[in-house]
C-alpha cells in the first residue's frame, strides 16, 4: 500500500528527529485519508532524503520554503519560535514535496506565473489539513485571490491543476470563462 511505503520512507530519513518523524507521519496519514486520489509516489521518493534546515530572516523572510532541486525544506527560526503554527508550516512543506516537479511545485511554473495562486492554495490546504493556531495569519491576500480564482475556474479544476503541477488547466478555464488576460500571459 502506498501510504505504508511513504511512512516507511519517513523512517528511512535518519536526519529527522523521532518526534519530528511522528509529526510528519501523522500529517501524511491525515492527507492520505482525506485525499486518497492523490498519488504519494513523489513524496515517497523525496521524503526519505529530504534535508530539513532552519534559516534566519537574513536568508529568507518566508516562514518556510522548499527547494525541489536540492530537496531541502527550510523553516524560519523566527516563524517556529514566535508567530506561526509549526504543524501548519510542516503541512505546507509536505504539500510542496507531494506536488514537486523539477524546481516547481503545485501551480508554480519556471516562469513564476501563478505564484500567488500556488501560495494561496497551499495555504488553504494547509489550514484545512493541519489547522492554523498560530498568532499570525500569513498569505492572507494570496488566499483571498485564490478563493476568487476558485470561483471562476471551479474548485475541482484548481485541485487537479495543483496536484498535477499543470497550471495550464487554469489558463484554459480562464479562456473558457472569457477571462483571457491571464491566459494570454501564460
Amino acid at each position: 500500500m502506498m501510504l505504508d511505503r511513504v511512512l516507511n520512507a519517513v523512517d528511512e530519513n535518519e536526519s529527522m528527529h523521532v518526534e519530528f518523524r511522528e509529526d510528519v507521519k501523522q500529517l501524511i496519514t491525515k492527507f492520505a485519508s482525506i485525499f486518497p486520489q492523490v498519488s504519494l509516489e513523489n513524496l515517497e521518493n523525496r521524503i526519505k532524503n529530504v534535508r530539513i534546515e532552519r534559516t534566519n530572516k537574513l536568508v529568507s523572510r518566508k516562514p518556510y520554503e522548499y527547494n525541489a532541486m536540492e530537496n531541502i525544506l527550510r523553516f524560519s527560526e523566527i516563524a517556529l519560535k514566535n508567530e506561526y503554527n509549526a504543524k501548519h508550516l510542516l503541512m505546507s512543506g509536505l504539500l510542496c514535496m507531494i506536488t514537486a516537479h523539477d524546481n516547481t511545485y503545485g501551480l508554480s511554473t519556471k516562469e513564476n506565473k501563478f505564484v500567488t495562486f500556488n501560495i494561496g492554495y497551499t495555504e488553504i490546504l494547509s489550514s484545512f489539513l493541519a489547522g492554523n493556531a498560530g498568532e499570525t495569519d500569513f498569505y492572507e491576500e494570496e488566499v483571498i485571490a485564490t478563493n476568487i480564482i476558485a470561483e471562476i475556474v471551479g474548485a475541482e479544476t484548481l485541485f487537479t491543476a495543483y496536484f498535477t503541477n499543470n497550471p495550464k488547466l487554469l489558463s484554459a478555464k480562464f479562456v473558457e470563462s472569457g477571462i483571457e488576460l491571464y491566459a494570454r500571459s501564460y
